[in-house]
């Protein structure tokens, strides 16, 4: 049986107008478009002020005077707005790049380069688990051949020709890593259209 529920009715009219995209683009793909995006933004900003009031305002009225800074840095951004007074604006975004750039610098080592580093080194033989130790050699395997295979800058030898039957191994296992990334891509955006079926079918219509 169709509900009668109004929130549910929204979310499946919202639904078809995206769909009829599949046809062609009209002006009830653009009315979803721009409502989910509108819904999106209203919702970023609730979130944005809540969090500012919350952590930033009441770090100041316990005394926290430290978070001044990151208030001064948001208030220069408007002066944008202020012809005569917007140069003061790159200071706040300085403030904005330069915190992001040294919490992505302190983070991305360890979780780029070390933890990927540390997958890697794993024993050859696992005892008692076949599947595990042909797993780790594969790894192995693949991770030594795919580093040659982007090593550009000097001639491999002795073996120069061994070097490149190894890189070709480390293209082969390129491909096998894309191609598993594009199906997990496919297969998530075949999640999302088999949820908004069930939500037509089921939570809609009743079927």
């Amino acid at each position: 049986m169709i509900t009668t529920d109004i929130g549910i009715w929204i979310g499946a009219i919202l639904t078809i107008f995206v769909f009829s995209f599949l046809y062609k683009d009209n002006k009830f793909f653009r009315f979803a478009e721009y409502t989910v995006v509108g819904a999106a933004m209203g919702h970023v900003l609730i979130m944005n002020v809540n969090a500012i009031i919350q952590i930033g305002w009441a770090q100041l009225i316990t005394g926290n005077y430290i978070y001044l800074i990151a208030f001064l840095g948001g208030l220069l951004l408007y002066s944008r707005f202020w012809k005569k007074y917007a140069w003061l604006m790159r200071y706040g975004i300085a403030i904005i790049i330069g915190t992001s750039t040294s919490l992505a610098v302190r983070a991305a080592p360890k979780a780029e380069i070390l933890e990927q580093i540390k997958g890697s080194m794993v024993p050859l033989l696992v005892p008692g688990d076949a599947f595990g130790t042909i797993n780790n050699i594969i790894i192995v395997v693949f991770t030594i051949a795919t580093i040659l295979y982007f090593i550009f800058t000097m001639e491999l030898r002795p073996s120069p020709k061994i070097a490149d039957k190894i890189g070709r191994v480390g293209r082969i296992g390129l491909y096998c890593a894309l191609g598993y990334y594009l199906g997990n891509t496919v297969m998530t955006r075949f999640t999302f259209l088999i949820d908004r079926l069930q939500y037509l079918l089921l939570s809609w219509l009743g079927l």
